[in-house]
């Protein structure tokens, strides 16, 4: 993944923690590489259950393309998505998914069987860009606690 890409995902992580809610980011980009959606999770500052990164930044993208097809489109995320984001990515007709940690607890690897998933999912990110964002959720939840 370029650094670029993944620096820009570790500042809107970072967003989430001014409300209190988990850094996960997510950026939506289209068939020509352009950055169309950034989003971040926003639960807690919004009191809504669905404002999670990839949710956001497909919403966003929506937004900008002015299109609710994004079947040309893939999405980035810095933790791999939950059943929820997976359904909203297949609603969007995202055919690709990329993610730098994958999530034991709401991963969506760890729900469906491979036999479920028709798009590509892809876990990016070398052990570097890996271990700096599971040290930021750490981080996160040990302040929580």
């Amino acid at each position: 993944m370029k650094e670029s890409i993944f620096e820009l995902l570790i500042k809107t992580a970072k967003l989430a923690l001014e409300t209190e809610d988990i850094p996960v980011a997510a950026i939506v980009i289209n068939q020509d590489n352009k950055i169309t959606g950034v989003g971040f999770n926003t639960r807690n500052k919004e009191q809504n259950i669905a404002c999670h990164a990839e949710i956001n930044a497909i919403n966003q993208a929506i937004k900008n393309s002015g299109v609710i097809n994004l079947s040309g489109y893939k999405i980035i995320s810095t933790l791999e998505p939950c059943e929820m984001c997976y359904g909203a990515i297949k609603q969007a007709k995202i055919k690709e998914i990329n993610f730098i940690l994958s999530n034991a607890k709401y991963g969506i690897n760890n729900i469906y069987s491979i036999n479920d998933i028709d798009i590509k999912i892809v876990k990016i990110g070398n052990i570097q860009q890996q271990n700096n964002y599971q040290e930021l959720l750490e981080t996160f939840f040990k302040n929580k606690r």
